[in-house]
């Protein structure tokens, strides 16, 4: 159980400073659907979300789950330390795995690096 946010993107994430402190805000949940079956899955008609920051299972338009808001957060914070997509154009992420440039990742730990290909696998 839980919910699938679904459009996770920069534009849906909100700094906020409260007593001296940065905190992270996620809004615009207008697309966010409970996921209440066994499965953690909920089916889809259409496109659903933004171009650009779309899980493979989105732009396929099938059923997904709460893992493509983990796929979201991987295309965001790689971009944040890349500097660039990983993904370009964004249906690539179908038949790819995301390239670390070493002009831009050389100074990247694995860990890190790990991460990021973790989140970002096409089909998790």
């Amino acid at each position: 159980c839980g919910l699938v946010h679904g459009d996770i993107k920069p534009q849906n994430l909100l700094v906020e400073s409260i007593k001296g402190r940065n905190v992270l805000r996620l809004c615009d949940f207008g697309l966010a659907r409970y996921v209440g079956d066994e499965n953690g899955r909920v089916e889809f008609t259409g496109l659903y979300g933004t171009p650009g920051w779309l899980a493979p299972e989105q732009i396929l338009e099938s059923e997904f789950g709460m893992a493509v808001d983990l796929f979201a957060c991987g295309l965001i914070l790689f971009q944040m330390l890349g500097g660039y997509k990983p993904f370009e154009p964004a249906a690539a992420c179908l038949d790819s795995s995301a390239e670390f440039d070493e002009r831009y990742w050389c100074h990247t730990g694995t860990a890190c690096r790990s991460l990021l290909a973790t989140l970002l696998v096409a089909s998790p």
